[in-house]
């Protein structure tokens, strides 16, 4: 499943970023594909965290740190690129916000996938107000 989120957030990026060069070609389609392709390697570290954090004790630890030093470095590269003027604001918003959308579209296939194959039983998983 992760791959087909990758490879459709990089199509979207790619289609927003040639449609946003009607506007301003200069930079906002630069901010859309380097906040999107560094949303995707956000992502990417997030399910290897996770991944490999499961089953350990200390799980939760590592998770926080190494979620904390990703976003320090995401925001870092990001804040130096607008700084130096070869991004736009408008466009490193939009690029996080296709990779998000993209995520949140496919999350939501993927559950109904698995609700009308029947494999997670339904509602009763929901949290239930009793």
């Amino acid at each position: 499943m992760m791959g087909r989120i990758y490879r459709r957030a990089l199509i979207a990026l790619v289609v927003f970023a040639g449609l946003s060069a009607f506007y301003d070609w200069r930079k906002i389609p630069a901010g859309v594909l380097v906040s999107g392709v560094l949303a995707l390697a956000n992502l990417r570290g997030l399910v290897w965290g996770v991944t490999g954090a499961l089953g350990t004790a200390k799980a939760t630890k590592k998770l926080v740190l190494f979620s904390a030093l990703r976003l320090v470095i995401l925001l870092t590269i990001l804040l130096s690129l607008l700084k130096l003027g070869l991004i736009n604001p408008f466009g490193v918003l939009a690029g996080l916000t296709v990779v998000f959308t993209v995520l949140v579209i496919e999350g939501f296939r993927e559950a109904l996938r698995q609700k009308n194959s029947g494999i997670d039983g339904g509602d009763s998983d929901i949290i239930s107000p009793e």
